[in-house]
């Protein structure tokens, strides 16, 4: 805690602190593992090569030289 700490993140320490409240375990065993397997399905959702070739060859006339 600190000067800055707002009064719901000061009273769920408080709770934690002194047992009223149990610490919350993380929803993945590897976060950073899931986060980039999510951040890898989200580009390649977006890759340029699942739009259609109509669009596909737009973006090439219009991308700068």
């Amino acid at each position: 805690m600190d000067p800055h700490t707002n009064l719901s993140s000061m009273w769920k320490q408080i709770k934690i602190i002194s047992g009223q409240k149990p610490a919350q375990q993380a929803s993945y065993q590897e976060p950073i593992t899931e986060a980039n397997r999510l951040i890898n399905t989200f580009a390649d959702c977006c890759d340029s090569a699942q739009l259609p070739p109509v669009t596909q060859r737009k973006q090439l006339e219009l991308r700068p030289n």
